[in-house]
C-alpha cells in the first residue's frame, strides 16, 4: 500500500453522564495537538479506498470515490474521525491535504 504522511488536529471530550440530566456534565475538552497520519490507499472488492493509518479508532477509511469532487474542493478542515466522549479522540486533517494525497496517488 502507497502511503503519504499528512497533519492531523485532534481533542479529547471527557466527561460524566448524569442519568437525571440526561447528558453528560462536567465535560473538558484536551488542548488541540498534532499528530502526523498515514494516508494509504487500497482495492477492496474493486472499490478504491482512501484508509488513515494511526487515526484515533485505526478504522477512518473513505471509499475514494465519495471523495472526489466537491467534498475535498474547499480550503476547510476534513473530520475523520467525530470523537466520542470518554473514548475516541475528535480528528481532522485539512481538505486539501487529502486532495494532494489523491492527486499523488495517481500520477
Amino acid at each position: 500500500m502507497n502511503r503519504i504522511k499528512v497533519k492531523s488536529w485532534w481533542t479529547y471530550e471527557k466527561g460524566r453522564w448524569s442519568e437525571k440530566e440526561g447528558k453528560y456534565i462536567d465535560k473538558t475538552i484536551s488542548p488541540v495537538y498534532t499528530k502526523d497520519l498515514e494516508i494509504g490507499f487500497k482495492k477492496v472488492n474493486g472499490k478504491d479506498i482512501l484508509k488513515f493509518i494511526g487515526g484515533p479508532t485505526g478504522f477512518e477509511s473513505y471509499y475514494l470515490e465519495d471523495l472526489e469532487g466537491d467534498t475535498l474542493d474547499h480550503d476547510g478542515d476534513f473530520c475523520i474521525c467525530g470523537g466520542t466522549i470518554n473514548s475516541w479522540a475528535k480528528c481532522s486533517v485539512k481538505s486539501k491535504d487529502i486532495h494532494n494525497a489523491i492527486k499523488w496517488r495517481k500520477k
